[in-house]
């Protein structure tokens, strides 16, 4: 039995079981070396073909592999000709709270974000990836008053199809930078009004949260309210249970080596690190190395096309980020599963690789005795969620490779 996960689908895992019972011995093997069963069925019937015998449950009740007979190789579709369910990838939910105050007009940061988050909506929704809700906030801009003020989500946090492509689109192109720098009156509602969300189909459910401060400016309050605002973002990051937990991802659009008092690279950085977010091997206290700062650091330069094209990449960087490595599946009814006979795998165009069962850089279940998700850890799931095609390969019935 093989859970696949089609990397552009919805990041889904399509869990494939064979009518009759897997074929395989899978231990010590890969997806790619498994070998269909050409012996007795479970129900001493006739094997082989796509009709999958050699299978049946051992004494614990549980589904256990039989002796193979090698009869050539074992594709999914050859050793699932069966039932097949899905389990998908965890989705996510994302809010841009975008500063839209009056220093945003210098240095084409405006112009650039315009057209860097235009493109990116325009992105996700070629996607088609019912696992992934946008929404968006502006604050100080020219027409915050007209869709809502502060206090409420602006574009709400939905499927992104080509009508809400629209909506949020059209939210920044008729506006203009304009005002102060609200920042904490408006991360404060976002946060209450991230919680509350449910998301509405086609949109999958039981998916986490995310908000993405976008900002170039020190907040009015200056370091009171930075400091109120980086102690929020890490008692939102922390709630329990973890399902209820929303993360914050920091850009900053600024100059670097200027006043703090004007663009505060640190406190953009503490953001980060209190929103469970911060860049791996960063360090907070960087400020002059882009490359080690714990948020996204976006600095304008000579060319406001290259800032437009830094900005897209920050942005789809921190969707990745913001991805799950957490993979629920359910297994179907009359069925039980050994969870010591799973293994995990991830296949792209360069082959088949064996992700071993290891909870520091490989994979573990979310609960040892009665898992329901499997979870990929390390370099491991930065790989998976990096990756722009493959897929998750979840074999039952084969002992993994721990190591």
């Amino acid at each position: 039995m093989r859970f696949i996960s089609n990397l552009r689908q919805p990041l889904a895992l399509v869990f494939l079981l064979a009518a009759g019972a897997v074929a395989a011995s899978c231990a010590g093997s890969t997806p790619a070396d498994l070998t269909r069963g050409a012996g007795p069925g479970a129900d001493g019937g006739p094997g082989g073909g796509a009709d999958v015998g050699g299978g049946g449950a051992n004494e614990d009740g549980f589904w256990a592999p039989q002796p193979e007979v090698d009869s050539g190789p074992l594709t999914p579709d050859a050793a699932c000709a069966g039932v097949k369910s899905e389990a998908q990838r965890l989705p996510v939910y994302m809010l841009i709270v975008l500063d839209g105050s009056g220093s945003m007009s210098s240095n084409a940061k405006w112009a650039s974000s315009v057209a860097a988050l235009s493109d990116f909506f325009s992105r996700v929704a070629a996607s088609n990836d019912l696992s992934f809700g946008l929404g968006m906030t502006v604050f100080s801009d020219t027409r915050e008053s007209a869709n809502g003020g502060r206090l409420r989500i602006q574009v709400p946090i939905r499927f992104v199809d080509a009508a809400h492509q629209a909506l949020l689109t059209n939210r920044l192109t008729t506006a203009s930078p304009s005002g102060g720098t609200p920042t904490l009156e408006t991360m404060r509602p976002a946060y209450t009004n991230v919680a509350a969300y449910a998301p509405e189909v086609p949109l999958l459910p039981g998916g986490k949260k995310v908000i993405v401060l976008i900002s170039d400016g020190v907040p009015n309050g200056g370091t009171t309210e930075q400091t109120t605002i980086i102690n929020l973002a890490r008692q939102q990051a922390n709630l329990q249970p973890s399902d209820l937990a929303i993360a914050t991802f920091s850009m900053g659009v600024g100059l670097l080596g200027g006043s703090t008092s004007a663009y505060d690279p640190k406190f953009m950085a503490q953001v980060a690190v209190a929103g469970g977010t911060a860049r791996a091997g960063c360090d907070v206290n960087d400020i002059s190395n882009a490359s080690r700062m714990c948020h996204f650091q976006l600095t304008p330069g000579a060319s406001p096309t290259q800032l437009s094209t830094d900005f897209l990449a920050a942005i789809q960087a921190v969707r990745g980020m913001a991805a799950s490595c957490e993979y629920s599946f359910t297994v179907p009814a009359g069925q039980q599963l050994d969870p010591n006979l799973v293994s995990v795998s991830f296949t792209t165009a360069a082959g088949t690789t064996e992700i071993p069962k290891n909870a520091a850089n490989g994979w573990q279940y979310d609960n040892a005795t009665n898992p329901t998700k499997v979870i990929l850890l390390g370099t491991w799931c930065e790989q998976v969620k990096a990756a722009t095609a493959g897929k998750v390969e979840v074999v039952l019935g084969c002992a993994p490779r721990v190591n």
